[in-house]
Order: C-alpha cells, then sequence, then structure tokens
C-alpha cells in the first residue's frame, strides 16, 4: 500500500495537532508536514511534492483561497482539500472554481478523512456530506415561464437517493443502504429526474457533473 504524504495548512496549533493525531492512525498517510500560514504552504509546495494538501480558508495575511490559487498555479496537479468550518456557498465555490479536489467540513466524522484521502489517491473528487447538501440545494434550479429562476424543493431522502445516484449505485443497492424498498428508490428516483427536468439516469449525473455536484 502506498503512503500519501500531506501538508497540513493551518494557523491554530491545536487544530493541526489534532488532525495530525488522527491522520497517523490513518495506514494509508506517510509523512505529514505542517504550515502555519499560506506564504509558508507555498514555500513547502515549492520544494516538495506531496499527495494532497489540507487546507484551512481563515488565515491571516493569506487565506486559504488566495493560497490555493498561487500553489495551483505554480504547481496545477497539486491535489488540494479544503478543510474549513465554512459551509456557506459562496467559500465552497471560490475553492471549486480555482480547482480544489474537495472540501471537508471540519466538523465531519474522523471515518471522512479516510474515505476523502482514499477518493483523492485514486483521482476521485471528495465533499463533506453537508457540501454536498449545499451543492445541490444550489443549483437544483430551473427556469420559469418568466425567466426568473426558482428553488426547486428536494426533500433530505431524495438528497440521499441523489447522491447515491451520482455515485452510480442501483436502485436496489441505494435501497439496501438506506434500508428503503426498491419500489420506494425508483420513486425519488422518478421524482428528482422530475424535479430537474432531466429525462433520464445519465442526463441526472450529467447535470450533477455540469454542475460540480460530484
Amino acid at each position: 500500500m502506498k503512503k500519501r504524504n500531506i501538508l497540513l495548512v493551518d494557523d491554530h496549533v491545536l487544530v493541526r495537532n489534532g488532525l495530525k493525531l488522527m491522520l497517523q492512525s490513518n495506514p494509508e498517510v506517510g509523512q505529514i508536514t505542517e504550515a502555519s500560514n499560506g506564504h509558508d504552504a507555498i514555500n513547502l509546495c515549492s520544494e516538495k511534492e506531496f499527495d494532497m494538501v489540507f487546507m484551512d480558508i481563515n488565515m491571516p495575511e493569506m487565506n486559504g483561497i488566495e493560497t490555493s490559487e498561487i500553489i495551483l498555479k505554480m504547481k496545477p496537479q497539486t491535489k488540494i482539500v479544503c478543510l474549513s468550518m465554512h459551509n456557506e456557498f459562496t467559500y465552497i465555490s471560490k475553492m471549486l472554481d480555482i480547482g480544489a479536489y474537495g472540501y471537508l467540513l471540519k466538523d465531519c466524522e474522523p471515518e471522512e478523512f479516510s474515505i476523502a484521502i482514499r477518493s483523492v489517491a485514486n483521482n476521485q473528487k471528495y465533499y463533506s456530506r453537508g457540501v454536498t447538501d449545499v451543492l445541490i440545494k444550489k443549483h437544483l434550479t430551473k427556469n420559469t415561464d418568466t425567466g426568473k429562476e426558482s428553488q426547486i424543493e428536494i426533500s433530505g431522502r431524495e438528497l440521499e437517493v441523489l447522491k447515491f445516484i451520482i455515485d452510480g449505485l442501483t436502485n436496489a443497492e441505494i435501497a439496501g443502504k438506506l434500508v428503503l424498498s426498491i419500489r420506494t428508490v425508483d420513486s425519488h428516483r422518478r421524482n428528482i429526474l422530475k424535479k430537474t427536468n432531466c429525462k433520464n439516469t445519465a442526463a441526472l449525473v450529467k447535470y450533477a457533473i455540469e454542475n460540480r455536484l460530484v
């Protein structure tokens, strides 16, 4: 198993120590390097190669968005995963627009880090469930006859089903994970297709990809 070298960028020592302690217990993690600010992170990335960089947003002098943008211009192949307490669409969209590979919320469960590391290592973007919910609620919109944009009403259960559809699961697999009947999952799928004006599952997945839901 290849071990991943990781750079932690956060201006709080306690946060870095907690993250480092948690990551050290992960058998997929190798060397862990720390940076307390954006300038140090940029210098480290210019000197070394990291399999992934966990980047905080709120930092003095240079925030994580600016830091990430400079690093990605310098080394476009760098896989940056935002690690923040902010789940507002503005922050999420800015990080994704500049090329971040994922977005984790600081209050996520510890096992999410393992999932994120594995996903990013396999060139798959990863977002915390809370982040995915924000993106879905923001982008699941449609144009009315007047040309105005209106928010689509989608239930929490439909959001869960949609996430599994995006992940490529069948109705039977989704039913097993959510402890529902296949008929109920099929009903949710049809409702989501109707609400998003997508004719089939392929169109729905394409819609999700285009709107950076996966």
